[in-house]
């Protein structure tokens, strides 16, 4: 199962995915908040996810 936290700000997306939480492994990325930016962070939770 994957998490994803997504802390939303008006300039900027962190996003947050938990690959293993027991091992503490996590993955970090920062996307604009900007509509043009929404395909890129689609792309990277599904890049990171297989989903």
């Amino acid at each position: 199962m994957a998490y994803i936290g997504i802390d939303v700000s008006k300039q900027k997306l962190d996003c947050l995915w938990v690959r293993d939480l027991s091992k503490g492994k996590v993955k970090t990325k920062v996307f604009p908040n900007r509509h043009q930016d929404y395909p890129g962070l689609l792309d990277w939770l599904i890049k990171q996810t297989g989903e």
